[in-house]
């Protein structure tokens, strides 16, 4: 799929390997693991951040519209490789 905007922010993985990315056209995308739109999102500004997601499977992202947007989209939660987050987890610690 190719997004609209260009894209500032680090994309997040889910364990079903959909992709969670925000981009400067102000739209925040869900695609599946083979790049294909699932979901999109429209705010009111860019979205210059990255995502996050906690164990519920709600993910969280800021936008320059000055708001901070929480959406469930029934994920199973964070992939368990290192790519999607710092430290493996939410709390950006190390499992060990």
């Amino acid at each position: 799929y190719t997004l609209m905007g260009t894209l500032a922010a680090n994309p997040l993985v889910d364990k079903d390997c959909n992709i969670y990315i925000g981009s400067d056209d102000k739209t925040f995308y869900v695609l599946d693991s083979s790049g294909k739109l699932k979901y999109t999102f429209p705010t009111g500004g860019n979205i210059w951040s990255s995502a996050t997601m906690d164990v519920n499977g709600t993910v969280y992202f800021g936008s320059y519209d000055f708001n901070l947007y929480a959406i469930e989209f029934l994920s199973n939660g964070l992939d368990t490789g290192v790519w999607p987050k710092l430290g493996k987890n939410i709390k950006n610690t190390t499992n060990k």
